[in-house]
């Protein structure tokens, strides 16, 4: 079975409809702030692996609870 490559493209619609899950879930300040974080870098982008998104907006949303802010 041949993978599918994560294209920058790719990289960014997972981002987009994990962002809108999110959304869904968080209070406003908290998603304007995971929102902020995630896309900050997107421009820099040369693979889509460096697109954030998955555990990395998992991660951000744990610290975030606990007071870490980015």
């Amino acid at each position: 079975m041949e993978e599918k490559a994560l294209t920058i493209e790719l990289g960014l619609e997972i981002q987009a409809k994990q962002l809108a899950e999110w959304k869904s879930i968080l209070l406003p300040e908290v998603y304007e702030a995971l929102y902020e974080y995630a896309t900050r870098k997107n421009h820099e982008a040369k693979i889509g692996w460096d697109i954030c998104r998955g555990t990395d907006l998992s991660a951000y949303i744990a610290n975030y609870r606990i007071g870490w802010r980015d």
